[in-house]
């Protein structure tokens, strides 16, 4: 993520060869706009947040959108993607921020700070970056702090491999630091049910015990109920599962076969 890079009168950005800038259609129209990607493991839908310092409409902005998604989500059965707010937030508190930075602590910037907390909690979203990991160098003073963040769902949680900051890529004319988030989007792996191994079945004993079962069993006569049938049913089952698993060995199936 390069928060803030260098935009032309055309409004366009300008950074190095080794970034590739990702733009929603309209992005210009409409800044709100999310980003989302799909595969077969699903769909990751990114929200870009801006906060002015004077304000925190984009994040209550975000929290109607997730209201309003998650309703239809209930009434259509959608599956339901995992999120990722990154961004420049603009509000600093001691979850985040090093310690050094207490004068970063006012009643204002708390309060608006707790309104993010508040909203993750909602959402069930962690946050990826390290706590106290500086994310902007002030341009006057040099001094570094942590207006940007990075939260994920707790659907993708897991998956995260990396969240850091770049120092080193850090585009011209930007005070903000890179940040990379590397996520691990393969297929997760089912393990196959092991089968009954037919083959090692010591049939002779399995007949004998079979026979010795099913001559406890009451003389056959009409069932004249539903509830007759059915327990005559279960304790049948019951014989052939005990028996099943006396004597019929598992098999793990070979890696090779499809």
């Amino acid at each position: 993520m390069l928060q803030e890079p260098y935009f032309d009168y055309k409004k366009d950005s300008h950074v190095s060869s080794k970034w590739v800038a990702i733009y929603p259609l309209n992005h210009i129209d409409n800044p709100l706009r999310t980003r989302s990607f799909s595969g077969k493991w699903g769909t990751i839908c990114i929200f870009n947040i801006y906060n002015d310092q004077t304000h925190s409409h984009n994040t209550t902005t975000l929290n109607r959108y997730l209201l309003t998604t998650e309703i239809i989500q209930r009434h259509t059965d959608a599956p339901i993607p995992g999120d990722i707010w990154l961004g420049d937030f603009n509000c600093h508190s001691p979850m985040w921020d090093e310690a050094h930075n207490s004068q970063l602590f006012t009643h204002n910037a708390l309060r608006e700070a707790q309104h993010i907390i508040d909203l993750t909690a909602t959402w069930n979203m962690h946050m990826a970056l390290c706590p106290g990991l500086n994310t902007l160098e002030s341009s006057s003073s040099k001094n570094y702090t942590c207006p940007d963040n990075v939260w994920v769902s707790d659907k993708i949680h897991n998956n995260i491999i990396q969240c850091d900051t770049l120092p080193a890529k850090r585009p011209v004319c930007t005070n903000h630091l890179p940040i990379i988030t590397s996520i691990d989007i393969s297929p997760m792996r089912t393990k196959p049910p092991p089968r009954y191994n037919w083959h090692k079945v010591e049939w002779d004993q399995l007949t004998k015990d079979m026979a010795t079962e099913l001559a406890r069993l009451p003389i056959p006569h009409v069932l004249h109920s539903i509830h007759e049938f059915d327990t005559s049913l279960d304790t049948f089952t019951d014989i052939l599962d005990r028996i099943i698993a006396k004597h019929i060995p598992l098999s793990k199936p070979a890696p090779y076969m499809k």
